[in-house]
């Protein structure tokens, strides 16, 4: 029957083919789902969440280990090495780039990676 003719019969008769209806849904497994049901759900997410992240983890295995100092080193000490007088070059050993300085171009020279003296511009 239609919205229309189903109304037409009355507020009653709508209202008990209503209740028919979600009766005939529950019994067959549709409707709303219950907190025990939305509990579930919510347990089995966040435990592919976490045995997603156990797997990620166990296949990449990262390094977690906090780096020794060396010593005489302090926690505060930004790792800039001092200028080698060994060179006599103002070379300045350095593993990473550690922005621009003036004067100076990081580069793999002659004596290891580091910022070397920029001889064009001095020119």
């Amino acid at each position: 029957r239609t919205l229309v003719s189903r109304a037409a019969a009355g507020p009653k008769a709508f209202a008990a083919e209503e209740r028919a209806a979600a009766k005939a849904a529950a019994s067959a497994g549709i409707g709303a789902p219950t907190y025990t049901q939305l509990a579930n759900r919510y347990l089995l997410s966040f435990g592919s969440l976490l045995a997603g992240a156990s797997v990620v983890h166990l296949t990449f295995m990262p390094d977690l280990t906090i780096p020794q100092l060396q010593d005489g080193a302090s926690p505060h000490d930004c790792g800039e090495p001092e200028p080698s007088t060994d060179s006599g070059e103002g070379f300045i050993p350095t593993p990473t780039f550690r922005g621009a300085r003036p004067g100076m171009v990081y580069k793999l020279g002659g004596a290891g990676l580091g910022y070397y003296p920029d001889r064009a511009r001095n020119r």
